[in-house]
């Protein structure tokens, strides 16, 4: 944004355009904190809400974040760690909640 009154080159459009064609080809590196809220986002919606769950299982739950990805080791597993961990606790809470009723 800081950066809108300077030219776009030739070389920029050029990968604009084959991100529009092709976003699949194109690979963009994450961040941490977006890796991370990625799946306490995804663990959040296939556990608690019935309509989230739909989608994200007709997306495909298993892909890594929203479209192709670079991240570093350390937040990918770390995302994965809480993606499990907070689905486990889901599920344990609305067991307890199913017992007790």
């Amino acid at each position: 944004m800081n950066s809108h009154k300077t030219p776009v080159n030739r070389k920029e459009m050029g990968k604009f355009i084959e991100f529009i064609h092709h976003p699949e080809k194109i690979r963009q590196w994450i961040t941490p904190s977006k890796f991370i809220s990625y799946n306490v986002q995804k663990a959040l919606s296939l556990n608690l809400f019935e309509i989230d769950r739909k989608f994200w299982i007709e997306k495909g739950i298993d892909k890594g974040y929203y479209y192709p990805y670079i991240t570093d080791p350390f937040s990918l597993l770390t995302g994965k760690f809480l993606f499990k961990l907070l689905s486990r606790t889901f599920k344990e809470n609305q067991d307890l909640r199913n017992e007790n009723y």
